[in-house]
Order: C-alpha cells, then structure tokens, then sequence
C-alpha cells in the first residue's frame, strides 16, 4: 500500500480489458505534471459478452518538489456495455514529497 508496484490484472470473461501498468518516479529536484499521468485498467471490449474492465496498476512518485495542474489516476476499466460485466477496482497510488505547490 504504502510503495505500489503492481500492474493491474485483466477483466475475466471474453474480450476483457486490460489491466493498468506500473509506474515509479524517483525525481530529486521537482515532478511537475501538468497532463495525465495515467495507469488506468482498460475496459471491456465493446463487442463483450459479459467481460469486465480491467483493474488499476500503481503510481509510486517520489520527489522534493510536487507540482502543476494535471491528473494522476489508476482508475478501473468499465466492463461490457451490455451490463454483464462489472467494472475493474481501482489501482494504488502514493506520492512522497518534501513541499506541495499544485495549483488546483
């Protein structure tokens, strides 16, 4: 929980979404995102009979400085579109930093 370093695992059933990946930063000076930094499950495929989303993978980011305006996420895939499957779990994310200056 507390150093995530896990991919997320597939959705089960036919065409289910791939898990997310992993992703460990180690930076001395300052990580600034300002777009996504993403390990997100992918979802069911839309042609799915009952396949699930896939789960979340990790973010682990360590750094002196943390900043900007982005979005990191380890979210769940969404499952079929036809109801029959259920969405992935979402992922583990931890961050270590000295000083936070995000601006939203």
């Amino acid at each position: 929980m507390y150093q995530p370093e896990a991919f997320g695992s597939a959705g089960g059933g036919p065409a289910g979404g791939r898990g997310g990946g992993r992703i460990w930063l180690n930076i001395t000076g300052m990580i600034h995102i300002d777009g996504t930094l993403s390990a997100d499950g992918a979802a069911a495929g839309s042609h799915s009979h009952g396949g699930g989303g896939g789960s979340g993978g990790s973010i682990w980011l360590h750094t002196n400085i943390f900043s900007g305006d982005g979005v990191v996420s380890a979210n769940g895939g969404r499952g079929a579109p036809n109801g029959n499957g259920g969405g992935g779990a979402g992922g583990r994310i931890a961050v270590y930093m000295e000083k936070n200056i995000t601006f939203g």
